[in-house]
């Protein structure tokens, strides 16, 4: 597996809007998907997720189940001798469920930003789960009701939220 790249598919929806649990792995040099050997319990079939790269693995955040029920788990695919091994984190206190967000790996934390949750005031804010301490922190944005956003981040810690039919901007510094 060592010095190989793979794009790594995880869940989503197929043509007839079934809701997917399976993984695929595509050998970007060999240009075709390839088998690997996937070890442990794989997070529950689910969409609208995010999927960031992490240490030569795979962290899963939240998403919407087959049931259409907003999720908060968070999983780790962790490479192996052979393959790769799924890993649940219980994080606590347990983010706040929530899909169609953005998240990214900065250090060993993950920044969720945004997304669509069930309750009618307001909208998700920022939760940063630490990876190897298991925690989360909320951070609640005060802002109108959005549906969609984008964030970027870079490696001075910096990130650009864009939210929104109105295009709400924040811009806020996050040190590791």
């Amino acid at each position: 597996m060592a010095g190989r790249d793979f794009l790594f598919v995880f869940g989503g929806k197929n043509q007839s809007e079934s809701v997917l649990g399976d993984s695929s792995f595509l050998s970007l040099d060999q240009r075709h998907w390839t088998e690997i050997p996937v070890e442990g319990a794989a997070p529950a079939a689910r969409h609208s997720h995010s999927a960031c790269s992490y240490q030569g693995g795979v962290v899963v955040f939240g998403g919407l189940s087959r049931e259409g029920v907003p999720l908060g788990d968070t999983s780790v695919l962790m490479p192996t001798e052979r393959g790769f091994h799924w890993e649940r984190i219980a994080v606590q206190p347990p983010p706040v469920p929530r899909y169609s967000h953005c998240a990214h790996v900065v250090g060993d934390r993950l920044v969720v930003v945004g997304g669509v949750w069930m309750h009618s005031d307001g909208v998700p804010g920022v939760v940063i789960i630490s990876l190897t301490m298991c925690s989360s922190m909320e951070f609640r944005l005060d802002t109108v009701s959005f549906h969609s956003g984008s964030s970027a981040g870079n490696q001075h810690r910096l990130f650009l939220v864009v939210m929104g039919k109105r295009k709400y901007t924040l811009l806020f510094k996050y040190s590791v």
